[in-house]
């Protein structure tokens, strides 16, 4: 047997010149020696090997530039997201939640602005415009990215007759009357959500569930200021859960996330949140939902269909300064406290009792304000959000409110359009370049 002494064969091999950078030639070479064998020519080839930057270089030259900007931006964004959440300007932090009771797992998702003396702005989007926008979608085409189809609404309402639910085929097929309040309210009912258990529709009714308790939470009477901030969280964190792997990926999302159109997405995610900040920002701690809204601007802006001759709301722009004070004077004179009822267009006995003596309302206001700073002084302490003195106390008396109902088929049609609608000259429907005579 051939005994091989390794070390002897080691320190022979670095007499010879070989060591770890020795090509495959040489070791050829020492063992030719070595075994008495014919030695080969020593290759004298050098290696050049590219610089690391070349060879990156290389390797990204074949990559999509969408692949490269994924990259760049999965890398960008942690530091990113940690700039935005120091300079978020929120009154209250996610934290400050969890101490209360609150349970949420997200931190904000927007931030108020700025202005530019510092004041923080808060936006909303009217809470009834996102309730009709909502039930509109849901009808229509549903939200397939999140499990919510359509056609589960459309079941509940072709065994209306069946269930008692009163919603009608019509809401949900022809959308029938889309900006009713009342329409949207049922569409997202108890009722509603309790016939589509029934039919297993697991994630229509839970999506149900939660707008409705989100719409209790910005409109309703008579809950807690706790049980609002709850509702609201809620809804905030389905949206947030269900869109999470859509949120975090690039490129983001567009005009929908997850099949929810961005404007009432980040609608919903901006009412909950904002709603939530603002018992911070209010003086006395809390204040009344319903106060929040565009409905008092539109309001505004609705007077100037009374004082344009077409009828149509349309003013032109020397019309604007005249209209803007005369809307003013009239909304003053509506709003005035002392204004009485001295205008008689009849001999029958007045409805409503004359005002002979004028009252002063700003006494007893100073008062209210006053009590409401001393309770809220007693009340920082306790844990949680303050309920509004009036609008959030338990409601004594139902109120009975309209019923969203269809036409039957042998009644009248309401909101039925003229005969000749289709004929009647309106020259809105055609473009201005036309009627200027114009060819372009």
């Amino acid at each position: 047997m051939l005994k091989v002494n390794t070390q002897e064969i080691k320190l022979f091999g670095l007499k010879q010149g070989l060591s770890s950078k020795s090509n495959k030639c040489m070791f050829t070479n020492f063992f030719a020696k070595v075994s008495g064998s014919k030695v080969v020519a020593v290759s004298t080839k050098l290696r050049s090997p590219k610089a690391l930057k070349v060879l990156l270089r290389e390797k990204f030259a074949s990559v999509r530039k969408e692949t490269l900007n994924r990259i760049s931006s999965h890398i960008e964004w942690p530091f990113k997201l940690d700039s935005w959440q120091r300079q978020n300007c929120s009154p209250i932090t996610i934290s400050e939640l969890l101490e209360m009771g609150f349970v949420t797992k997200h931190d904000w998702f927007t931030t108020p602005e700025r202005s530019s003396d510092g004041t923080i702005l808060l936006r909303f989007l009217d809470h009834h415009h996102l309730l009709t926008n909502c039930r509109i979608h849901c009808c229509r085409n549903g939200f397939k990215a999140l499990k919510i189809n359509s056609f589960a609404w459309l079941k509940v309402a072709k065994s209306s007759k069946l269930n008692g639910t009163g919603l009608n085929v019509a809401y949900v097929e022809d959308l029938v009357d889309s900006q009713s309040n009342l329409v949207a309210q049922l569409t997202f009912s108890k009722d509603v959500e309790t016939e589509m258990i029934k039919n297993n529709d697991a994630s229509e009714a839970n999506f149900c569930r939660l707008i409705r308790e989100w719409y209790e939470a910005v409109d309703e009477k008579g809950l807690s200021a706790n049980g609002r901030v709850q509702k609201l969280l809620n809804l905030r964190e389905f949206l947030l859960d269900s869109c999470q792997t859509c949120l975090r990926q690039f490129p983001p999302p567009g005009s929908h996330v997850c099949d929810i159109p961005v404007i009432l997405f980040t609608g919903l995610i901006t009412s909950c949140e904002r709603l939530i900040q603002l018992y911070r920002l209010s003086k006395t701690g809390t204040y009344n939902v319903r106060s929040i809204g565009s409905l008092d601007n539109e309001t505004f802006f609705s007077s100037f269909r009374d004082l344009d001759p077409r009828g149509a709301g349309v003013l032109k722009t020397s019309e604007i300064p005249k209209a803007m004070s005369v809307a003013c004077e009239i909304l003053t004179t509506r709003m005035n406290p002392n204004r009485g009822f001295y205008l008689n267009t009849t001999t029958k006995r007045p409805v409503y009792n004359q005002q002979t003596e004028k009252y002063d309302t700003t006494s007893s206001c100073k008062t209210q304000a006053a009590t409401v700073q001393e309770e809220d002084v007693a009340k920082k302490s306790v844990g949680g959000f303050r309920s509004h003195a009036m609008f959030d106390q338990p409601r004594r008396s139902t109120a009975k409110r309209k019923s969203a109902i269809v036409s039957t088929y042998d009644g009248f049609a309401h909101g039925a359009q003229g005969i000749r609608q289709y004929h009647r000259k309106d020259e809105e429907k055609s473009f201005l370049i036309k009627r200027a005579c114009y060819d372009i």
